[in-house]
């Protein structure tokens, strides 16, 4: 039989790499790939084969905020606010976005590097802090905040390193929490020349899951030609600095037409399910009585049905009301509300028709106008217009990238095609983990 000896094998593998270098990169359609499909959660990661499409699906739903304090009731409403906007967005494995912006910084110029790292010179004139987003921020008190939901059952890494230049005086890099207390204990890292610092945090710790990252200046501390690297990443470990992208190369913001209340987007196709309706009432309505006994009912016919029965436990524990408690059986003798089929009805102390519509145009005046949300019998489809994202491009053929993917919805899950060469090294560690050799 033919045979080939252990030094031709290595003379073809040598061959082999460079061969493949030589040819052209070549487009294979994706359906001729085999789809992989990631967990559910506000952020995820796979490893696509560079520049080949992405396919989110985005899980949304609306919010409901309790009053300030005390319990929810008539005069002590909670806030129910829908959805207008989704936002996906797609990063490598440094979570970080670049600070855009190079300006002079309390005497100390700030200048983005093309690698992502940051140049720092001058002589800080005042005690400061500069922040450094985490994936899209919305501005809260005390800087702008993480919407990127880190998975509590993570770990994260944050590193920060003086690659050259040196600093006289205090600088240091650290985290915070949104929630109480802020900082992150073991996380406040002083700065050195040519010194990697690094703090690990489960997400869990976090409490919240959201956290940012900055850069801590002390008055008349002195920069002189430092380059700073800044990584966020998933795991235990600090590895290879990644440059971090612009806000405007990672975020899509794809606007839903109206306000929906819950649903399912398709990113790809822009094909949105919506499955939850939502009712903000001003006392116009085609109110009717149903009927007195301690409380008094008022019923409207609802637009868009709720499930048959959808009042009996348990579904009901999910319909939200931001005036009543939700009730599974109508009852005369508590102050209530309730969707049943094609009727939301309203029992309370208003003890006339005109009264009790009198008070709900009353409350939509005074800025919190008596909302309900439902799941809905007939969940329908709205069509948007398609969004497009590609996974990152690889810096070579062979080596496949990280893509983190996120929302700040409930969760978004991603179809993508997944690298035969992670596939492989994946395997390689699952054998080896087993006691297997490769």
């Amino acid at each position: 039989m033919p045979y080939m000896n252990e030094s031709a094998l290595a003379y073809y593998n040598g061959k082999l790499q460079p061969w493949i270098a030589s040819q052209p990169v070549k487009t294979i359609p994706s359906t001729l790939y085999p789809w992989t499909l990631t967990d559910k959660a506000g952020a995820v990661t796979c490893w696509p084969v560079g520049g080949t499409q992405l396919l989110p699906t985005v899980d949304f739903m609306f919010t409901e905020v309790p009053p300030a304090s005390g319990d929810k009731g008539p005069e002590n409403p909670s806030t129910i606010s829908g959805v207008s906007e989704l936002k996906v967005g797609r990063v490598g494995k440094n979570l970080l976005l670049a600070v855009p912006d190079n300006t002079n910084w309390y005497g100390i110029s700030i200048t983005r590097q093309a690698d992502g790292s940051y140049l720092l010179n001058g002589t800080s004139t005042s005690s400061q802090q500069r922040y450094f987003p985490i994936t899209d921020c919305g501005q809260l008190s005390g800087g702008p905040y993480s919407s990127l939901k880190l998975d509590v059952a993570k770990t994260y890494t944050l590193s920060a390193k003086v690659v050259s230049g040196t600093i006289a005086g205090g600088a240091s890099v650290s985290a915070l929490s949104t929630a109480s207390p802020s900082w992150i204990p073991g996380a406040d890292m002083q700065l050195e020349s040519g010194v990697t610092k690094t703090a690990t945090r489960s997400a869990a710790s976090l409490v919240t899951g959201e956290f940012v990252c900055r850069l801590n200046i002390a008055s008349g501390a002195a920069f002189t030609n430092v380059i700073l690297q800044v990584q966020l990443e998933e795991g235990d470990t600090a590895t290879d600095f990644e440059a971090p992208m612009l806000s405007a190369d990672a975020n899509h913001d794809i606007p839903i037409g109206s306000i929906y209340y819950g649903g399912t987007l398709d990113v790809a196709s822009g094909v949105m399910t919506v499955t939850w309706w939502g009712l903000v009432l001003d006392g116009t309505e085609d109110w009717i009585s149903i009927g007195s006994g301690t409380y008094y009912g008022y019923k409207i016919i609802v637009p868009q049905l709720a499930p048959s029965g959808s009042a009996l436990a348990p579904v009901y524990n999910t319909e939200r009301c931001t005036h009543f408690d939700i009730q599974n059986s109508v009852s005369l003798s508590s102050q209530h509300a309730i969707v049943y089929g094609n009727s939301f009805a309203v029992f309370t102390t208003q003890n006339t028709l005109a009264s009790f519509k009198q008070w709900v145009a009353d409350q939509k005046t005074a800025g919190h106008p008596l909302s309900v949300v439902y799941p809905l019998a007939a969940p329908f489809i709205v069509q948007l217009t398609p969004t497009e994202i590609l996974s990152l491009t690889q810096a070579d053929k062979y080596t496949p990238r990280l893509n983190t993917i996120y929302t700040d919805a409930s969760s978004v899950q991603v179809g993508y095609v997944k690298s035969l060469i992670r596939e492989e090294f994946e395997l390689q560690q699952a054998i080896v983990s087993q006691g297997g050799n490769i």
